[in-house]
């Protein structure tokens, strides 16, 4: 016989989920990153892969509103 198991989530400040509430941009500037807006360079390797990499790595992410 079945049993029938409800699961209750809760998605607060208390819940395992690690960004429940912050917003990516909060996110983005709450942990310093490399502002890669306008700030890159591609390089393109034989192997068919590409890296890409930051030309002022001390442009630190902001958020504009």
């Amino acid at each position: 016989m079945a049993r029938f198991v409800k699961v209750k989530t809760n998605f607060t400040k208390k819940s395992n989920t690690p960004f429940p509430i912050e917003t990516l941009d909060q996110r983005l500037e709450k942990d310093k990153v490399v502002d890669m807006r306008n700030n890159y360079h591609i390089v393109e390797h034989d192997n068919g892969y590409v890296k890409i990499i930051p030309i002022d790595s001390t442009k630190i992410f902001k958020n504009k509103g």
